[in-house]
């Protein structure tokens, strides 16, 4: 049914985050949160009139991108230290929300996607891939991995092909036929400072902060993971090969042999090739875990688009460090690292706050941590060390001696203990998972 209800409009205007900027119609979500009910038929006739002639106004397909730097320590004139921000039309994410509610069925990916999926997270992957490791080495077996990465793979979706792929899981034809005008049509401007430039078209890559497109991007990428899946060669888990890992764009292939995770690596060049995805040689990586008990051996090189993909002993998988020895110390160390830069931050800017206050902030940015519940093999130095930092930290910044005992000092003030902080993640995991 095309026709656009009221309703559909209330629930798409609900779904709009506040607080966020605007795009250049000026328009906030507040404005339509807080309007008259008397607007609501004007939007549904409206957009029922986009979906009806397949047709939007400029000014909607208009986004403004903000260059934002990456590190300020590095060079300020390279293109790839700035990433965007992108402020796009508030009815524009409104016809986006109504168009999701309507077409979410057809856009159902492979399970080795765990990316922009409800109740997914990056923790999941990384779980998934330390358990299959755990298993194999356990049973005095090996796993290679390799980890793709894809230059700016979001940027790089073919638009034939794939609105092809959408026509091809059903997605009905008035929404292919909008969302083909809309890219066809879009204009993006850059805005640096209070400076504007020229409107410019773009002809390839997925809207830069469309609502729709991670969930486009996944079903661009989701042949490969059909495709992997067909070759049947990965690891056993159960009933179930699994050989490859997604996370949006960033994959990593799993196999128990070289010739395996050499079939894998082929069928992503080849992916590759025919969907305008480039695989940066030079960010990819091979891992081997094994157990202690297998003897060392020269592993064979693996090529990719005629360069050979650097062997590694550590790589930093969305955002946890992993080691082929399978110890978490290099991970806790980068959470370590992370506690001083919040602590000190803490304690440089807000020194002059009240007693009440630096609690608040302290509770708020150190006791956040990414990935703790995943901690399964480590030193008891390395977790002291985090320990220690942590509790130095609240020390410093309310002023005490760093010799004042420390379970007293976090009860007196309401804090948790940092050995809590991280054991409260396993049983939050849990809880999100179900």
């Amino acid at each position: 049914m095309i026709k656009v209800s009221i309703k559909d409009i209330q629930e798409a205007i609900k779904k709009l985050d506040c607080n966020k900027s605007c795009g250049s119609d000026q328009i906030y979500a507040e404005h339509l949160k807080h309007a008259s009910d008397k607007l609501l038929p004007l939007l549904a006739m409206c957009i029922t009139g986009f979906f009806v002639h397949g047709f939007l106004p400029k000014n909607i397909m208009n986004v403004v991108l903000i260059p934002i730097i990456k590190n300020k320590a590095g060079n300020i004139n390279s293109v790839d230290n700035y990433r965007p921000i992108a402020l796009a039309s508030i009815l524009s994410k409104v016809i986006e929300i109504i168009i999701l509610s309507r077409i979410e069925t057809y856009l159902v990916t492979q399970a080795n996607q765990f990316g922009f999926k409800r109740r997914h997270g990056t923790d999941q992957g990384i779980y998934v891939l330390k358990e299959i490791v755990s298993l194999y080495t356990s049973l005095k077996g090996s796993v290679f991995a390799c980890f793709l990465d894809a230059t700016k793979a979001f940027d790089r979706v073919n638009h034939v092909k794939l609105f092809q792929k959408l026509a091809k899981r059903g997605v009905p034809g008035y929404i292919i036929k909008l969302l083909l005008f809309w890219y066809l049509n879009q204009t993006m401007c850059i805005k640096w400072g209070n400076t504007m430039s020229d409107l410019f078209n773009v002809t390839n890559g997925v809207r830069q902060g469309g609502i729709l497109s991670p969930y486009l991007f996944n079903v661009y990428l989701d042949d490969l993971s059909t495709e992997l899946n067909s070759i049947r060669v990965g690891c056993i888990m159960g009933e179930m090969i699994i050989n490859h890992i997604l996370y949006a764009d960033d994959l990593v292939l799993i196999s128990p042999s070289t010739r395996g995770l050499d079939t894998l690596i082929k069928c992503c060049e080849k992916y590759g090739i025919e969907h305008n995805i480039i695989f940066n040689v030079n960010k990819c990586a091979v891992m081997h875990f094994k157990s202690d008990s297998i003897a060392k051996f020269k592993v064979p090189d693996f090529i990719l688009n005629g360069e050979t993909i650097e062997l590694v002993t550590e790589f930093k998988y969305l955002g946890h460090i992993l080691t082929s020895n399978m110890k978490d110390d290099k991970d806790i160390e980068r959470q370590r690292r992370k506690l001083f830069i919040q602590g000190n931050t803490l304690i440089r800017k807000f020194y002059m706050c009240t007693f009440e206050v630096k609690i608040e902030l302290f509770r708020s940015y150190c006791s956040a941590m990414y990935t703790p519940h995943l901690w399964t093999k480590y030193s008891v130095t390395a977790i002291r060390k985090l320990y220690t930092a942590y509790h130095n930290s609240l020390k410093i910044l309310i002023g005490v001696s760093k010799r004042e005992e420390t379970s007293p000092l976090c009860v007196s003030l309401n804090v948790k203990l940092y050995i809590l902080v991280v054991n409260l993640y396993g049983p939050m995991y849990i809880l999100f998972m179900y």
